[in-house]
């Protein structure tokens, strides 16, 4: 019975110092895009975010007004490698002016902080002069994960109506 105890004993400090060493991913770079999308349609902002443990990690993005802080992600994109780059797809209803944020979850729960926002404004279909020029080509509803982690994923949108 003493040999029991004490090698469950010895198996609770190895579990406590195996949680305590998985460190959460960095911060994520700003989100790169478009800051200029017609309402009614889809941009594609990206960013990369790297996990000290070399962890894989998904990616999760908010938007919101300008006067609006983050808050929780709803959905987060598939496990990818540490530093690959992943875009979301983010969809705006809207007109106005919005930020967008992301940030990073490792494979075993742990999220870094908030990037720094990315400001977008959302202007009437007719108001958007030049028409590709500030857009990312096939942002409209096509695979939006960069690189392809594998072929057989499917690409995950995010429908935002503010």
């Amino acid at each position: 019975m003493s040999a029991m105890r004490t090698g469950v004993l010895l198996c609770m400090p190895l579990l406590v110092a195996g949680c305590l060493l998985n460190r959460p991913p960095a911060t994520p770079a700003t989100p790169k895009g478009p800051t200029l999308v017609p309402q009614n349609r889809y941009a594609i902002y990206t960013s990369s975010a790297t996990d000290p443990d070399g962890d894989r990690i998904s990616l999760g993005v908010y938007c919101a007004s300008v006067d609006s802080s983050p808050g929780e992600i709803p959905y987060w994109s598939y496990l990818v490698r540490s530093g690959d780059t992943l875009g979301i797809e983010t969809y705006f209803g809207d007109c106005g002016t919005f930020k967008v944020w992301m940030r990073a979850r490792d494979e075993h729960g742990r999220e870094s902080g908030w990037s720094e926002p990315l400001t977008v404004t959302c202007v009437p279909e007719s108001s958007r002069g030049a028409r590709d020029r500030h857009l990312i080509p096939g942002s409209f509803g096509t695979s939006w994960q960069i690189p392809p982690a594998d072929l057989t994923s499917p690409p995950i949108r995010r429908h935002f109506r503010l």
